[in-house]
C-alpha cells in the first residue's frame, strides 16, 4: 500500500485518506490494496480500444500540474463514441518542459497539425501564454458554475473508449468515483483524488461542446456544419458561451 512507498508525497496521503469517510469502499482497495468493488464511479462503462482510423472531430485538453502531475488528453468523437488518448502524464514538469514532452509524442504519433487544432486548459493565463507562443491554439477551458457535473453528463451520451496505451487513464477511470458526505450519502460531484486526466478529458470536451460544436449533433444525427463559437475579443481570447 501507500504506507510501504518512502517516497509518498504527503499531500498525496491526506487526500487519500480523506476517503476513510468520504468513500469507504475506494479506501479499501486504493488505501488498504484489499479486494472489493469500489462504488459509484463517475465512468462504471468504459471500454479499452484503440482509436479509429477516422473521426468527426478531434481536439485537446490540458490539466495543469507540478507537484500533482500535468496531464494532455487526446480527444476524438465518432458515431456515438468518444476515445480518450493519453498524450502526456507526468508530475514535477515545468510548463516549458510539458509543452516539449507534448510535441516530443506528437511528433512520435505522426498527428499532423495537432497544434492548430482546438486545445482547451485549465485556467492559468502564464501558461496558456507560454503554448501559444509554442505554435498551439490553446483556449481557456469553459469551467462556467456547475460544468464539472455537465460536463460528466455529457460524456454519459457516449460510449466511453479509453486506448491501450493509457495507463494513467485507466488506472485514474477505474478509482474515480463520486464523493459521499458524513452520513455517507452521494454527493453530486465527483470525489478529488487522482483526476487530472480525467480533468483533462471532461474539460475539453466539455469546453469544445459549449463553445466550438454541440456534439449531440454526433450522437446518432448528422453532423451539421456550424461556424465555432469562440471569439476573439481585444487583446485576449475569450470563449463566448451560448
Amino acid at each position: 500500500t501507500y504506507k510501504d512507498n518512502v517516497h509518498v508525497d504527503e499531500n498525496y496521503v491526506k487526500t487519500l485518506e480523506r476517503y476513510k469517510k468520504t468513500s469507504p469502499s475506494t479506501w479499501r482497495v486504493v488505501g488498504l490494496g484489499l479486494w472489493g468493488q469500489l462504488e459509484d464511479l463517475v465512468h462504471p462503462n468504459w471500454r479499452q480500444r484503440a482509436l479509429p482510423d477516422s473521426w468527426d472531430y478531434q481536439f485537446f485538453g490540458l490539466d495543469f500540474g507540478y507537484t500533482n502531475p500535468s496531464a494532455c488528453v487526446r480527444i476524438v468523437v465518432k458515431d456515438g463514441a468518444v476515445w480518450w488518448d493519453e498524450i502526456a502524464y507526468q508530475s514535477g514538469l515545468a510548463n516549458a518542459d510539458f509543452i516539449d514532452l507534448i510535441k516530443e509524442q506528437l511528433k512520435l504519433d505522426e498527428i499532423e497539425g495537432a497544434e492548430k487544432e482546438f486545445w482547451f486548459g485549465d485556467h492559468d493565463p502564464e501558461r496558456i501564454d507560454q503554448f501559444e507562443k509554442s505554435g498551439f491554439n490553446v483556449w481557456p477551458a469553459d469551467k462556467c458554475q456547475g460544468s464539472v457535473m455537465s460536463g460528466i453528463n455529457l460524456i454519459k451520451h457516449f460510449q466511453l473508449y479509453i486506448t491501450p496505451r493509457s495507463g494513467n487513464l485507466k488506472k485514474e477511470i477505474s478509482t474515480y468515483s463520486f464523493a459521499k458526505n458524513r452520513k455517507g450519502e452521494t454527493l453530486d460531484e465527483p470525489a478529488k483524488f487522482d483526476d487530472h486526466g480525467m480533468d483533462a478529458g471532461r474539460m475539453g470536451i466539455y469546453s469544445f461542446h459549449r463553445n466550438v460544436h454541440p456534439l449531440f449533433n454526433a450522437v446518432g444525427e448528422k453532423k451539421q456544419e456550424e461556424k465555432p463559437k469562440i471569439l476573439i475579443t481585444g487583446r485576449r481570447k475569450t470563449i463566448s458561451p451560448y
